[in-house]
């Protein structure tokens, strides 16, 4: 409680000369919603006695139930001079496109919501993230039913007119809510749609692992009992059979103490660096945690071939011999687990928030969507050719399941096609410019060419309108002052062309240097940084 009551402190700054019940309970609210207490916490009799202990007046404020401060909260939100009205404000006021974010979330009561959440630049150019509203998501998720819901929210804040991107998974449905939305507000069209780049990493791994059946068997192993999800998992080759043992053996205390004395025991005999005392269960097709389930089996190979070399099964129940991993098997295990890391450190890069202090344009930003699959690409690619190389050191399961990985990568990069955002984002970014492309691009000129083209169209078009913007706005000005600021500008332009043509020589360096494309974006990351 130490901490809550130093946190409210601070709300009420000092202010206990002269109580004031209306401050009390604007303060009381922001503490208990900012701090994410429940109602019944912040309610609590503890609760009451600490505040009235310190400050006798609030006794006849402080809410006595989790309905009042429920009431207190709907107020503040929704009231004449709520949040609500003071955000819609900010809104009206900004100085860019309002873009939306959504998602659909499940409470542990059952309950869908929908979470809308917008990003803009505020009057003082200053970027905002805020959350409009988390309405129920009644009835089917389909794309009318979610922009049905969508259209509430953005008429409710009056973003008609200004309109900008929505960011969302790659479900089709959400291809779907987008149609309904154009129909409705001339502002939207097909180039709104934006993509999770998380979620499009997510299923490139989801196509490496389990290939272009993971929606069949998640339905599969939805509608299984214990023992068929076993024989669907050992279908799915070396995966399949690790994680039929990481469930079995984890299911049995007598399991797990035997695999940890085959665990000591490598570990005593020096065929295992560290000493872990359990293997790690994936979590079915959430790849994260199939990674995390890989490295610890490699890491624990010994200990784990130990226990199927003594193991004898005696009838009852599943057969854990039938997965036993073969020698082919543990270096499919570490090719897959090379292939996965990649994706692993890039995942993580880009999640977090774009525009936090001093990692601004990072953790997601939208330009490091392209970058990402470009460095992606080229991982894919450098696996396809050692596996076509070497033949006989890959399974033909570890083959496909890279060419199934490619074509989910260029499936949804091309998808990135659809829309300018994603080009201009590059190309925008003051380290890459069109550089980029030239670097990156430059086994495929037709993507250079047409990536400039794009950009160029993009920006004459936002030029077109600015230009107009500022003919209504601006005030009449003498031919003298008009010339001394072109030529301010030549200054300028000449000094900027030639801080350009340095950064474009900085980054031809880079890319020449580094091998690991993983390694080259951190090398780019860090000039940016220097920048800033």
């Amino acid at each position: 409680m130490a901490k809550g009551a130093t946190n409210l402190t601070s709300y009420l700054g000092g202010r206990r000369l002269v109580f004031n019940d209306l401050q009390f309970k604007n303060d009381f609210t922001d503490w208990a919603v900012e701090l994410d207490l429940t109602f019944r916490q912040a309610t609590h009799q503890r609760t009451h006695n600490i505040f009235t202990k310190y400050l006798e007046d609030s006794d006849k404020v402080l809410p006595k139930s989790p309905t009042t401060l429920g009431s207190w909260v709907r107020e503040k939100w929704f009231g004449d001079a709520g949040r609500r009205a003071w955000l819609r404000d900010q809104l009206h006021v900004s100085k860019s496109r309002v873009h939306l974010s959504m998602d659909a979330w499940t409470s542990e009561e059952g309950t869908n919501y929908l979470a809308v959440v917008s990003h803009f630049l505020d009057d003082k150019h200053k970027l905002q993230t805020a959350l409009l509203d988390l309405p129920p998501l009644k009835g089917p998720h389909s794309g009318e039913n979610i922009a049905k819901v969508l259209s509430t929210v953005i008429d409710c804040y009056g973003l008609a007119p200004n309109i900008g991107f929505f960011m969302m998974d790659n479900a089709s449905s959400n291809d779907t809510c987008i149609h309904e939305l154009s129909r409705r507000y001339s502002t939207v069209n097909r180039q709104s749609r934006l993509r999770c780049v998380g979620h499009i990493l997510n299923l490139i791994v989801k196509a490496l692992l389990f290939g272009k059946g993971v929606s069949g068997l998640e339905r599969q192993l939805r509608g299984a009992s214990d023992d068929e999800r076993f024989e669907i998992w050992r279908k799915h080759s070396f995966i399949g059979k690790l994680h039929n043992f990481s469930v079995w053996i984890n299911r049995s205390d007598q399991r797990r103490e035997q695999l940890k004395r085959y665990i000591l025991q490598a570990y005593d005999e020096g065929s295992i660096e560290r000493l872990y005392t359990r293997v790690l269960v994936d979590g079915g097709i959430r790849w994260n945690s199939a990674y995390a389930m890989i490295e610890r089996a490699l890491k624990l190979r010994h200990a784990i071939n130990l226990f199927f070399l003594n193991y004898s099964y005696n009838g009852d129940g599943y057969n854990i011999t039938q997965d036993i991993l073969t020698p082919q098997d543990w270096i499919d295990l570490g090719h897959f687990l090379s292939i996965l890391k990649p994706f692993k450190d890039l995942t993580k890069r880009v999640e977090g928030r774009a525009n936090k202090a001093g990692r601004e344009g990072s953790h997601g930003s939208l330009h490091e969507t392209i970058e990402s699959l470009d460095v992606l690409f080229k991982k894919l690619q450098e696996a396809g050719k050692f596996a076509d190389d070497h033949p006989d050191a890959v399974s033909t399961y570890y083959s496909h399941a890279i060419d199934a990985a490619r074509l989910k990568l260029e499936e949804y990069f091309g998808l990135t096609d659809a829309t300018p955002a994603y080009r201009c984002a590059v190309a925008l970014h003051p380290a890459n410019k069109f550089a980029y492309f030239e670097l990156e691009w430059s086994h495929n000129k037709q993507w250079v060419s047409e990536a400039k083209r794009v950009v160029q169209e993009a920006y004459a078009k936002y030029e077109e309108a600015a230009m107009e913007a500022e003919a209504t706005e601006r005030s009449p000005r003498t031919r003298e002052e008009e010339n001394e600021e072109s030529a301010s500008d030549d200054a300028v332009g000449l000094d900027l062309l030639q801080q350009a043509r340095k950064r474009r020589q900085r980054l031809a360096a880079v890319a020449a240097s580094v091998e690991d494309p993983l390694e080259c974006l951190e090398e780019r990351s860090a000039f940016r940084n220097e920048r800033t």
